[in-house]
């Protein structure tokens, strides 16, 4: 019947179960503005790192030169402004020339805050933990402006990317419950969907869909393959009844 037909069509074990990816909710490809030689990366690939831990240190005797002037040039313009105030006072200097000097000394005062802010570049701390999934860069080479240097990737907080039929929208929603087989551990992993796509692709006329494990896989890594199953919706066995 037309029913049991349309249900054919919707449900969620089709031929082919979905398809689908592990992959990291955190990740990030660090990178710097600063141009200067490396001196350190503390970690190696693949080795895990705690949030703040240092992950790339940059030789930047340079810029701390460049600060300390800058930091002298303020102090000496901060003179020149007080001096010119005591001076204004007994109406020694005009009003412009007060101004002037105040100018010259925010102008420094901004110079040196723009590199400390550089400096604080120095080093690069780990916005969250997890592990360095590939080092772009190595000890004494010194990359370009905003350069990739490492990318890193939360192995713990794990999540299923997977690509289902449109159709599925008729049933399927945030919250349901599957299970994910991993190629590689051919170990099968409990799951909920999390979220589902905004947009349909109208070529494929497939839809994007997040899962989170119910309890992280100690066995389970990034880039790891494997095959969605999903118990049918009741709504469709409903209309398997009835066709």
């Amino acid at each position: 019947s037309p029913a049991s037909i349309a249900a054919e069509a919707l449900s969620p074990e089709p031929q082919e179960a979905p398809r689908g990816v592990v992959s990291s909710r955190a990740q990030a490809v660090i990178g710097s503005e600063l141009v200067a030689r490396i001196t350190a990366i503390p970690f190696k690939e693949g080795e895990r790192f705690e949030k703040g831990d240092t992950l790339l240190e940059f030789d930047c005797r340079r810029y701390k030169a460049e600060l300390d002037a800058a930091r002298a040039e303020q102090h000496a313009a901060l003179l020149g402004v007080k001096e010119n105030r005591e001076l204004r006072r007994h109406k020694a200097v005009g009003a412009n020339e007060l101004k002037i000097s105040e100018a010259k000394h925010n102008q420094a005062k901004a110079a040196a805050n723009s590199l400390e802010v550089r400096m604080s570049q120095c080093r690069i701390m780990a916005p969250f933990s997890g592990r360095i999934a590939e080092k772009l860069v190595n000890e004494y080479e010194i990359p370009r402006a905003n350069e990739p240097l490492l990318k890193i990737i939360d192995g713990d907080n794990l999540q299923v990317e997977l690509i289902v039929p449109s159709l599925w929208l008729a049933w399927l929603k945030s919250g349901d419950l599957f299970t994910y087989m991993v190629d590689e551990t051919k170990n099968t992993y409990r799951a909920q969907v999390r979220a589902i796509g905004a947009a349909v692709d109208p070529i494929s006329q497939t839809i994007r869909v997040l899962g989170d494990f119910h309890t992280a896989p100690a066995d389970v890594l990034p880039g790891m393959s494997g095959t969605a199953h999903f118990t049918p919706s009741p709504v469709l066995a409903h209309q398997d009844e009835k066709g």
